[in-house]
C-alpha cells in the first residue's frame, strides 16, 4: 500500500495548499479528484493536460489540452512553465509517469498527478462520467 501524506505545493500561487505527495515513483505531487473539483468550484482551475489517447479523450475528458504521453518530450513548448499544471490520465498511473519524466529530465516544479485519474474523478466526483 503506497503511504501518502499532505505536503504544501505550489507555494508561488498558493493555488493548492495540501496535495498529496506519494511515497512511491519518486515522491511525485498528486491532488486528489476532491481537491481539484474544490479548485473547479472555487473558480481556481488549474491549466490541465490529458495525457490519454485521442481516442480516449473522445470518450470524454475534464478539459484542458491533449498532449499524449507519448509526444510529451517533443511538445515542451505547449507546457507552462508559470502556471500550476494538473496532469491526469485513465488511472493516474501514466500522469505520474509523466510528472516524473518532465521533472526529473526538463527542470519543471509545477507539475501535479491528478490521483487516481479520471477513473477515480467518475467514482468519487461525477458518477455520470464515461469512463473506459
Amino acid at each position: 500500500m503506497v503511504q501518502q501524506f499532505r505536503v504544501s505545493l505550489w507555494r508561488r500561487s498558493n493555488v493548492v495548499e495540501n496535495c498529496i505527495e506519494s511515497s512511491d515513483h519518486s515522491s511525485v505531487p498528486e491532488i486528489s479528484v476532491a481537491q481539484l473539483a474544490q479548485l473547479i468550484e472555487r473558480g481556481s482551475r488549474p491549466f490541465l493536460i490529458d495525457v490519454r489517447e485521442p481516442f480516449e479523450r473522445s470518450l470524454g475528458h475534464l478539459g484542458g489540452i491533449l498532449i499524449p504521453g507519448r509526444e510529451v518530450a517533443h511538445r515542451l513548448t505547449d507546457i507552462p512553465r508559470d502556471l500550476d499544471v494538473v496532469i491526469y490520465s485513465q488511472t493516474g498511473d501514466q500522469g505520474r509517469d509523466v510528472v516524473s519524466f518532465l521533472s526529473e529530465n526538463y527542470g519543471f516544479t509545477n507539475l501535479v498527478n491528478l490521483a487516481g485519474g479520471i477513473v477515480a474523478w467518475s467514482q468519487d466526483i461525477d458518477p455520470t462520467f464515461f469512463t473506459l
